[in-house]
Formats: C-alpha cells, structure tokens, sequence
C-alpha cells in the first residue's frame, strides 16, 4: 500500500557537507486521474483533479466514489474527519490534515514544504501517484526531444513514473489547505542521473556556491534553494549550443549565474517541466527580490574570484599550494598562477583592496615580489598617461614638445601591463592632439592585434591555451605583455572628450574609473578621427562594424561588464553622425544592460544613467526643433 523513495543531494550523486536525503512516501492505495480520461466510477482508490481557480502545477483532489456514507466501505468516520474535508458538493482530500496527522503521529517538525525528523536531517513527503504524463507537462516531452538530451530510454522510464501530488498548497490560494502541488521529483532524478560529468559539475558549483557563499548573507538567506539551480542546468542543457566539456565548466557554470539574474530582474523563474508555473512565486519579490539582486551582483562583479571566496575552494588551493614543485607540471602551474595573476590585476584596476587581499592569500610567497613590481608598473603606466594627457596641450614648441613626448612614450610603453593598453592611451593621447593620421596609423596596427588568434582576454583567460603559447616559459610580465589583453581603464583627467562626462568625477571628489573593451575603443577612435578629418564614409564604416561586433561579439571582444557602457558609445557615435533615432534606440539598449550589471557599482549606475538622460533630453530638443516625430 505504501512504498518507499529516497530523494535529495546523497542519491542524486553529492557528498557534500550539506547533502541531505528525503524520504518520500507514496501511498498506494489512491491513484489520481485526470476527469477527462477514463477510469473505474466504482473503484473507492481513484482520485481526480479539480483545478478550477489554481495556479499552474496546483490542484484539489476530490474522491467522487466516497461522497455518500453508504459508499465509505473502508472509511470509518475517525478516518474521514481526519483526511477530508467537504466542500460545494465534493469531498476533497486535505494536504493541511494529513501533514498534521504526520508530524502528530510521528513526532516529526512541519516546514514549508514537507516534514522532517526534528534534528532536521530526513525530510519527510507524502505523495499519492498518477501514472499518467499530466498534459500540462507535455510540452517539457516535446522540448527534450527536438534537443536530444536525455536519451529515449531515459524519457520513456520518465513517462512510465508519471508523477506525483505533494500536499502542499498555494499560499496565496483560497484552497490553501485542499491544494495539492504536482511533482516531478522521480523524473528530476532520472534527469541528474543522465547528466554527463561536465554538467553534474555545472549543478554541483552552483550549489557549492549557493551553499558557502549566498546563504552565509543573512538578508538572503533562503530565498534560493538547490532546487532553483537544478532548474538552471536543465535549461541551460537544452537551451545551449556550446559542447559540456571540462575545459568549458567555468563558461557554464556563468551562464547559468547570467540566467539567475535575468529571471530575479524578471521576477520569473520557469519550471523545467510546466515553465507556466513561477517559482519564485510568492517567495521573492519586493524588497527582498532587491537585496537578492544587488547581492548576486556584486558576486556577478567578482567574475572567476569568487571562487576563492568558497571555503572548500580555498582550501583546496591552498593544499595545492604546498605541494612541491617538482609534483606539477610547471607549464600547468605557470598558468594556474597567471589565472590568479589576472584576477588580481582586475580588481587592481577597479581599485577593489578587499579582492586585491582576498587574491594575495592564494598566491605563494616567491610570487610576492613579482606582483609588487607588477603593480609597481601598472601604477606608474596610469600616472605617465595622466602626466602626459594634462602636460601634453600646454607644451609649447616643438623641439621641446618632441623630447617630452619621446621620453613619455619609452616610458608609457615599458611600463604596458598588457599587450593593447599604452598603444590605446598613445591613440587617445594623439587624438585629444588633432594628430589624428598618426593616431589611425596606430590604431590600424592595434586593431590587428586585438584580432590575433593568439591573443588572451583576461576575462576569459584559459589555461590550456596560455600553455600552449609558451606559458611553461614566460613570466608573468613577459607573458602579459606578449599575450594578454585585459579593460581599458579612464578617468575624468584621462577620457576621450566625447565621454568625458561618463568618467567624470563624484561629487565627493572620489575619481571613478570607467573600464572599457580595448575593441570598442579603437572602433570609437577610428570613427572620430575619420570624422574629424572629414570622412565621413570611413566613420560610418566603423560605426557599422562598431555595431556590428556589439550584436554579435558573445562577450568574446566585449566583455559582459562593459557592454553598457560600449552601447552607449554606439548612440554617442550615432548621435554625432546625426542619426538621432537609432541613437535613442542605443541609450535604451543600454539602459537594458545597466539593470542586471551596473548595480554593483551604483556610482557608475547613477553616472551613466544621468548621462544617458541629458543625451536623450538633447536629442529630443533637436528633434522637436525640426518637427521630427519621436518616441
């Protein structure tokens, strides 16, 4: 009559500290049936469903066999007031009741959606069976198999399960009481058990990172739940192109992160099986929706640091770091480190001391002295570029400009972290000049460079293929400067004039760097100076390429933090071309970006928001003073 399922992290494969296991028991002696097929009108076990006035995924179970006392054969009335409850005319099945009953019984504690023992560590759920694929799940049937992913054996054992009603009902529902939730819990364990390694590592980070990281922050603590990064992998899986190979966790693992805020800004989080139900209903919303928001974030913000922020994570490079030498593949080390190498120059650049000390922790002491001259030299790059953008228009003379230049050039370029920085502060330099021929000979060479196979974006960094350059040979300054490309950082003193009031400083007086894609500001360059100097085909040519890679980049060129910002620049371009209404039509594609990125840096969010809204404002008044419609 009873049979027994075991569910949660330990039988899904984890071993984790947190991994639990759910002990679900479905009751046999009832089957539910939907009233539109066919069924026994005389058998007591069969239980239809009634979903009049329900969310999707909720329904009341009536039994239409038992509503007389006549028909209650195996019924006594102790049974009846204890499991049922009569309303309008039918005779429902109670979740409320039977949980009580349980917890009554059996000593156990109630939570939100089951019962559990009261250490806390087996859940208990009750759960009566149908056997039949609900239709409302029938869509889920056609998804996987135009993907291919599971297998047609694994779909057909899903099938044969059907699923299975909870008692748990809709908070916000009337029928709060008599509402049965549908679960797909057996077909869920079918599908984790067909994931290939990659992908069950994919599951297993994001609920590492749930676990150590998110839940730690008090004011979000239980908002999220495994069970909303399980939905994640899934629709990733069948939503995705990109082969799940190991050299391709990290990529995988973000994309499902991007997916998680997209559906927190949206306030929807589909269900893999019926997407018409929202998860996140009524859970997160208002406020809490908000400090959930700004939270993941600025984990968003951290890029691939935030792994050294996971306990576990950090321990565990920390025991590599003990190793001996000799045990490691060098080239594999060395490339290990320049991962670490670039982090720690990211958050250099954004001035971030929290990350900078957080990162230093996971370096090995021999390392010390070379990121202190690494620093060294990125700090003496930016002050030279400064030096050289506010001394360059008041120098006087040319003998005396031409040595002046000569020797802050040698210096700009020795002192390069990467590969493309001094050469883009050279062009913006010639540029803020009018020497704008010799500024697009440059950018010609730069913008070859930026395109070379070879070259690494430090938002993207992989290991393999810095190995594979001779990463086993180069030092870490050697191979930034033959290899690496990493974000152009600007300020008030040293922005293009163009953008100047998206660099400027704070009321406060605090200078705020702005990072930019090293592709998008040579595009921007090589549209000024041609306009500048009158050609006006050779700018356009650029602004369509401009527009062109921000379309179809992937975040390859243009990483995703700088995208705001880079659509910006495009309505800046368009707005200087005249072409005022795709200009607009830019300001709002960066408006869609600023929400789910720029909230980690709420100083930048209010600047470029306030920007955007004074070029929108100019444009409007132009346009009105031609008569042009606009929006």
């Amino acid at each position: 009559m009873v049979t027994f399922q075991m569910s949660g992290s330990c039988v899904e494969g984890f071993d984790l500290d947190t991994s639990d296991y759910d002990l679900m028991a479905i009751v046999k002696m009832f089957t539910v049936h939907d009233p539109t097929q066919e069924y026994n009108t005389d058998d007591q076990s069969v239980i239809l469903l009634f979903k009049e006035n329900t969310r999707p995924m909720y329904s009341r179970l009536y039994l239409p066999n038992m509503l007389n006392p006549s028909q209650r054969i195996h019924c006594t009335e102790q049974i009846y007031n204890t499991f049922y409850t009569k309303q309008n005319g039918k005779l429902y099945l109670s979740s409320s009741k039977i949980r009580a009953f349980v917890c009554e019984m059996n000593h156990f504690k109630a939570n939100n959606r089951c019962v559990s023992t009261q250490d806390g560590n087996v859940d208990h759920v009750i759960a009566i069976p149908s056997y039949t694929w609900p239709y409302e799940a029938a869509g889920c049937l056609n998804r996987i198999l135009r993907h291919g992913w599971p297998s047609l054996n694994v779909i057909r054992d899903m099938v044969q399960d059907g699923c299975l009603f909870v008692p748990i009902g809709c908070k916000t529902s009337p029928y709060e009481d008599i509402e049965w939730r549908m679960s797909f819990s057996l077909a869920e364990k079918r599908l984790v058990h067909s994931m290939n390694h990659t992908q069950f590592l994919t599951y297993a980070l994001l609920k590492i990172l749930l676990k150590e990281v998110i839940e730690e922050e008090s004011d979000i603590k239980g908002l999220l739940c495994s069970h909303y990064m399980k939905t994640l992998v899934f629709w990733e899986i069948i939503d995705t192109n990109i082969p799940w190979i190991p050299s391709l966790l990290l990529q995988h693992s973000w994309n499902c992160f991007r997916r998680l805020l997209s559906w927190i800004k949206n306030g929807y989080c589909p269900n893999f099986f019926v997407p018409e139900n929202n998860m996140f209903f009524p859970r997160i919303h208002g406020r809490d929706k908000l400090t959930l928001m700004h939270f993941l974030c600025r984990i968003y913000g951290d890029g691939y640091l935030i792994l050294l922020k996971i306990p576990s994570f950090r321990n565990g490079v920390e025991r590599c770091g003990n190793i001996p030498r000799q045990t490691m593949n060098i080239g594999v080390r060395r490339s290990v480190i320049m991962k670490k190498f670039i982090n720690l120059f990211g958050a250099h650049i954004k001035s971030n001391s929290n990350e900078m000390s957080e990162g230093l922790e996971s370096l090995q002491s021999d390392l010390f002295s070379e990121l202190s001259h690494f620093m060294n030299m990125c700090n003496l790059n930016l002050s030279c570029f400064r030096k050289l953008c506010i001394q360059g228009s008041n120098m006087r003379g040319n003998r005396k400009r031409y040595e002046q230049e000569k020797a802050m050039f040698r210096i700009l370029r020795a002192s390069s972290p990467d590969c493309v920085q001094s050469n883009i502060f050279l062009a913006i330099y010639f540029y803020k000049c009018k020497r704008y021929e010799t500024c697009v000979c440059l950018l010609h060479k730069l913008m070859k460079k930026i395109n070379d196979k070879e070259i690494i974006y430090s938002w993207a960094f992989d290991v393999n293929k810095y190995a594979s350059l001779g990463g086993d040979v180069f030092s870490v300054m050697s191979g930034m400067h033959r290899c690496i490309a990493s974000y152009i950082p600007l300020d008030s003193e040293t922005s293009i004039p163009e953008i100047s009031a998206e660099c400027k400083k704070t009321e406060h007086d605090i200078k705020e760097v702005q990072l930019f894609s090293p592709l998008v500001l040579t595009h921007f360059l090589l549209f000024l100076c041609h306009f500048r100097d009158g050609y006006i085909t050779e700018a356009y040519v650029h602004l369509t390429n401009l527009k062109y890679d921000l379309q179809n980049d992937n975040e390859y060129h243009i990483p995703f933090s700088t995208t705001p910002i880079s659509w910006e620049i495009l309505g800046v371009c368009q707005e200087i071309i005249g072409d005022y209404q795709n200009a607009l039509v830019s300001f709002d594609k960066c408006e869609e970006c600023l929400g789910v990125e720029f909230e980690l840096h709420s100083l930048q969010f209010i600047i470029l928001q306030n920007v955007i809204e004074e070029r929108r404002r100019r444009i409007y008044d132009l346009l009105s003073k031609r008569g042009t419609k606009h929006r």
